[in-house]
This record gives structure tokens, C-alpha cells and sequence, in this order.
């Protein structure tokens, strides 16, 4: 009994493994980290199973800059809405703001990795030929 569901069909899977270097008796273990998205990857894929450094190591200038400018906004309106606490409203709405700002641009970041965002700079850092497998869905 071998059904897969529909997420799991078009899964990219990549091995991590870990060996005895240091010679402190731990075994060489094999996991498998599935990367499952509903639709097979739009562009090349960079890395299929990228962790959390990896994902940040490929924040572009952009996406910092979209983080900054989407903490200063919430600050801003922080400050305006915050009216008897202004100074305090604004600084938690920085933070709120800097922190959905970082997580969408993580977001994003993963999904170039994974192919699934346009990756022209990531293709051409890791020396991998860019093309575009497929055109967009309508609701992808």
C-alpha cells in the first residue's frame, strides 16, 4: 500500500548525513527531510532541503531592505494610532513589523532555493543554468 497524496507527489526529497569523525562512537545516520510543495518546482532547484542559515545566507540587499521598510511602516503607524502611549505603540509595532517582515522574506528566500520563485542571482552563485520549466499556474 504505497498511495501518495497529492502534496506528497510532487516532493523533493535530499539526504542529510552525519558520519563518526570525531570518533565519539555515534553512527553514520541517514535522514530524509521531505521539502513538499503542491507543485513541482517552477526553476531550478539550489538547495532541496536548505536550513535555516542556509535561508538567511541568501537574503539579497532586497530582502533586508523590504524587512527595514516594513518595520518603519508598522512604527509609523504605531506611532499614529498610538495616541496615549505613542512612544510605546511605535515600538512594538517596530518590533511586530520587523519580525513579519523577516519571516516573509525568509519565506521567500526558501522558495528560491527550492525553485519555486524566479532564482536567476542563486543559479548563477552556485553555477547552475537558469530555466524556466514550466509557466505559472493560475492560483500557485
Amino acid at each position: 500500500f504505497s498511495q501518495q497524496s497529492p502534496l506528497q507527489s510532487g516532493a523533493v526529497r535530499a539526504a542529510a548525513t552525519s558520519s563518526d569523525a570525531d570518533g565519539d562512537g555515534s553512527s553514520t545516520m541517514a535522514e530524509e527531510y521531505p521539502v513538499t510543495f503542491l507543485y513541482s518546482p517552477r526553476f531550478p532547484v539550489v538547495n532541496a532541503a536548505p536550513t535555516q542559515g542556509a535561508v538567511i545566507r541568501n537574503f539579497s540587499f532586497r530582502d533586508w531592505l523590504t524587512t527595514g521598510a516594513t518595520g518603519l511602516g508598522a512604527g509609523v503607524m504605531g506611532y499614529i494610532v498610538g495616541k496615549p502611549l505613542r512612544r510605546f505603540s511605535c515600538y512594538t509595532m517596530l518590533g511586530f513589523g520587523l519580525f513579519i517582515g523577516f519571516l516573509g522574506r525568509f519565506r521567500a528566500s526558501h522558495y528560491r532555493l527550492a525553485g519555486q520563485l524566479p532564482n536567476e542571482a542563486e543559479c548563477r552563485a552556485a553555477g547552475i543554468e537558469f530555466v524556466r520549466y514550466r509557466e505559472d499556474r493560475r492560483l500557485e
